[in-house]
């Protein structure tokens, strides 16, 4: 169990926050996931299901 970086309550973290902190599940449902990094981000960092970094890596 680590501390959530949203709402800093002590549980389960199976989830990832953009800046590699753990993030639970009921603040995980606020955030867009992406599906290649697989961390969660804000609606307005995401470009459909990739975030903005990794859709720039995959134009390459």
């Amino acid at each position: 169990m680590a501390r959530c970086c949203k709402c800093g309550k002590q549980k389960e973290t199976p989830f990832v926050f953009r800046t590699d902190e753990p993030l639970c599940k009921d603040c995980a449902a606020k955030y867009e996931l992406c599906t290649k990094c697989s961390r969660y981000f804000e609606y307005e960092n995401m470009n459909g299901s990739y975030c903005t970094a990794c859709d720039m890596l995959s134009e390459d």
